[in-house]
């Protein structure tokens, strides 16, 4: 008697991708969401309070709310990856005020979301390189391959992976918020010295500004 095949797929859980509606990170989310559709029920929302009761596993991506006790209770996993060697960099931007440092060298860190700010415990860290002249649009795009290869990863270990989660350990410092005057650009200093600051620089979101003869004018590089 020839033996009966195991026909019985195997069951897909399903992914939830929460960000805000004004992220950057959005049109690159939406073409990764269309590859994981293949393989899992995929939902992406704008906000934690549309959640339910569920096992699902939920990605928080560029997202600039705090999620309470009681929304993340509500899911099996709750998940962010933050561009830092966490606990180092907490908070706003890393990327960005490292690049402003003089940093081409980064962590990204794929972590379990708590109560606190970028304090859970953390699965996987990858690091990875910002060229000094990649210009905003590359240095995005740079953090999303990252941010998918975690996101990947932590996929492709589920859910044995749930079982090997590490404590953050060490010193811990927290980003500021940036805001529009950190966009503002100095007239009396050379395009050299302040080319770091230019190309993190988002034309529509926060473009570079200055004031000049009582105008207020705005500034932006391109690549040719």
């Amino acid at each position: 008697m020839s033996k009966k095949k195991n026909t019985v797929k195997k069951k897909k859980f399903k992914l939830i991708f929460c960000t805000s509606k004004n992220s950057w990170i959005i049109e690159y989310l939406k073409i990764f969401l269309n590859e994981l559709k293949k393989k899992y029920k995929v939902k992406l929302i704008f906000s934690h309070k549309s959640l339910k009761k569920s096992n699902d596993i939920i990605f928080y991506l560029g997202y600039d709310e705090l999620v309470s006790a009681k929304y993340l209770s509500l899911s099996q996993i709750n998940l962010v990856v933050h561009e830092s060697d966490l606990p180092k960099d907490k908070g706003w931007s890393p990327v960005t005020w490292g690049v402003l440092k003089g940093k081409n060298q980064f962590v990204a860190t794929l972590f379990k979301a708590d109560e606190r700010v970028d304090s859970g415990n953390f699965f996987l860290k990858k690091k990875f390189i910002i060229h000094k002249e990649c210009l905003i649009d590359e240095i995005r795009q740079k953090q999303f391959i990252v941010t998918k290869h975690l996101i990947n990863k932590f996929l492709r270990k589920y859910p044995k992976i749930l079982q090997k989660e590490i404590k953050q350990k060490g010193k811990s410092n927290f980003l500021k918020k940036r805001t529009p005057k950190d966009s503002k650009i100095n007239i009396n200093k050379s395009i050299l010295s302040q080319f770091d600051h230019l190309r993190t620089l988002d034309a529509k979101r926060y473009p570079g500004w200055f004031i000049l003869r009582g105008k207020k004018f705005k500034i932006s590089i391109d690549n040719f």
